[in-house]
Formats: structure tokens, sequence, C-alpha cells
């Protein structure tokens, strides 16, 4: 898809989200992560590994519910999405008695102070997921994700039940989704036994991505 010079509508969005999702599955169905002797290592790359595969799953389903059309199910799940690679971040940088005991339930860190450990070693990705999760867009996926109280006003038409969304909104979940997306998929790559040659076509494919926030008219978002 040719990205040059164009804007892209919705349908255009969501096809290249799909894409998206395919140049991924293709890379990380049999991605390797090459092993570490030093257990609690391996345990920490093993946790953070399972988030972001997580957040890829989440990807997955919600593309497939954008194209569909079961936009309102496709909200929801950006933040479980969203959630999974924040935690996941954390993990890559943390020291392996960290997550060992957030895993086991003695540390629950949230996500917010999450985000301030993030800060110290990747400022962009903490800057920018502080934004999402954090005031009115806070309060926006609350709303998408408890009880579906977001989800009401745009199913209510005059005369009939249907996703009323507007264009802006789900091209700014589409951007998240992405984003998160290509996030993951960069850590995964990284600890793979093939990181090179896969960082190199992440870092074209990457190229891609931003052409397209530049087609939804959505850079200034991301």
């Amino acid at each position: 898809m040719n990205v040059q010079n164009e804007t892209y509508s919705v349908r255009d969005s969501i096809n290249f989200a799909m894409d998206l999702a395919r140049w991924l599955h293709e890379r990380i169905h049999l991605l390797a992560l090459p092993p570490i002797e030093h257990l609690a290592e391996h345990e920490r790359r093993q946790a953070y590994a399972a988030l972001f595969s997580l957040a890829l799953d989440h990807y997955d389903s919600f593309v497939f519910l954008m194209d569909t059309q079961r936009i309102s199910s496709a909200f929801a799940i950006v933040r479980s999405m969203v959630e999974a690679c924040v935690r996941a971040k954390w993990m890559v940088s943390n020291s392996p008695d960290a997550v060992r005991n957030f895993i086991s339930g003695k540390d629950r860190t949230g996500l917010n102070n999450m985000l301030h450990d993030i800060a110290s070693f990747d400022p962009d990705f903490s800057k920018i997921y502080s934004q999402w999760l954090s005031g009115d867009n806070l309060k926006f996926l609350h709303s998408l994700t408890h009880g579906g109280i977001g989800q009401l006003k745009s199913l209510l038409g005059e005369s009939s039940i249907e996703p009323a969304y507007p264009e802006d909104e789900q091209k700014a979940l589409i951007v998240v989704a992405v984003v998160t997306a290509m996030s993951s998929a960069f850590h995964l790559f990284s600890a793979s036994d093939n990181s090179d040659d896969l960082l190199n076509q992440w870092n074209k494919k990457d190229g891609e991505v931003v052409r397209a926030f530049r087609a939804m008219k959505m850079v200034e978002g991301v």
C-alpha cells in the first residue's frame, strides 16, 4: 500500500494494521530465544517475553475485531494490550528478584510506578504511555473496560443499536495498538538468536508505520 501523499480512511488504517499483524506473525511464529544459563535471568527473560507475546496476541484480536466491525470489543481489548506491554517493558530492565517478587505477588508494582522506573532508561516510552494511562485518556480506557459505559453512547442510534464511533477515535486507538505491537516486537526481536537481521527489518517497518500515521493524520499524537 502506497502512503505517499495519501490520506487514510478508517478502512485504510485497519488494512494497514492487518498487514502489520501478518508481517509480525511471520517473524514471531518461529522466533527462537537463545538459552540463558543463569536461572534468575532466564526466568526474567521468559516473563517479559511472555507478556510481550500476550500483547501481540491482543493485537491480533484487535485487528480481527476492527476488521469485522466489532469495534466495541476491539476498543475494550486495547487496555489489556497496553498494560501487558508496560509490565513487560518494566521487566526488561528490572532485577530478576524484582520480577520474581512481582510474579509471586509479593510486590505488585503499579503501572504508574513502573512507568516512573522505565523513564530512567527509555524516557520516550515512559512519556507516551504515561500520557495514554493518565487523565482523560485513562478515564476513556476505564469507560471502555468497566461495564462498557464508554461504548454505550456510541451504540445508541436513533432507531437501531449500531456502533457509531468517530473516525478520529478509531484511528487513535489503531495508533495505540500499532505502537504497542511494534514495541513488543522490538523487544522480542532483540532477545532472539537472529536479532541483527530482525531488528534491521523492524527499523524498515517502523519507517512504514510513521508514514502510515502521517496518512492517518495522527503523527502528532504518537
